[in-house]
Order: structure tokens, then sequence, then C-alpha cells
């Protein structure tokens, strides 16, 4: 069973904490730290989990802040399949027409992609 939580005011504090304990190893590239994930929208539910993104202004540094975080303990996972995503949203958004009808038909159509890719991600956090 998956843990959803009542949204937790020390979400933000958390991710400060993690911020803080990150920045020192990429503080030399262009890189900003975000809060990302629904613990980071104040009042929603979520898993107890702070996702965090390093975001990067030049895709040549992301090579060196993987490097750098996997000293840290850190795994790199990719992009998860999101630039599969991206291009299946493209594709559908011309496909189908503007409205409720045409929305709902676009959502099915990518369930099985987002099903594939929520599977791949729990069976990556799950021993």
């Amino acid at each position: 069973m998956i843990l959803i939580s009542d949204y937790d005011p020390r979400w933000p504090e958390r991710f400060e904490d993690l911020r803080q304990r990150l920045a020192p190893h990429v503080a030399d590239l262009p890189v900003s730290i975000e809060h990302v994930g629904s613990t980071s929208v104040p009042g929603c539910a979520a898993k107890p989990i702070i996702d965090l993104d390093i975001v990067v202004s030049d895709a040549a540094a992301v090579p060196e802040v993987i490097s750098r975080l996997a000293e840290q303990g850190y795994r790199h996972e990719g992009d998860l399949g999101v630039q599969r995503y991206s291009a299946l949203k493209v594709a559908l958004a011309q496909r189908f027409p503007a409205g409720r009808e045409g929305r709902a038909a676009c959502s099915a159509a990518k369930s099985a992609l987002v099903e594939e890719l929520v599977a791949k991600s729990y069976s990556r956090t799950t021993p």
C-alpha cells in the first residue's frame, strides 16, 4: 500500500535542508535546485517524499552534476520517460479536437504510457 499523508507544513523546510546539503556540491555550476512534486504544493496530500530537480542552464553540465551527486549517494535515473511522454502529448494534441470529448480521448490514449512509466517508477523505488 502506498502511504499518502496530509500536507505537512514542514515539507518546505525539509526541502530547504536538502537544498542546503546539495548546493555546495554544485555551487560552481550554472544550476538551480527546485522543490517539485506534490510535497511542493501547499495543502496537497502526498507521498511523504521530498522530490527535487536540479535544473541546469546548459546541458553540458548534466554529466558533472550527475557525477557529483553520485559521490553524495544519489542515483541518476534518467528522465523516467518524460521525453517519450512529451512526444506522445504533442502527437495526440494534433490528432484529437479541442473540447471535452477531445480531452477525454487524449487522456485515454495516454493511459498506457502513463501506466508503464508509473510502474517503472515504483519498481525503482521499492526493494
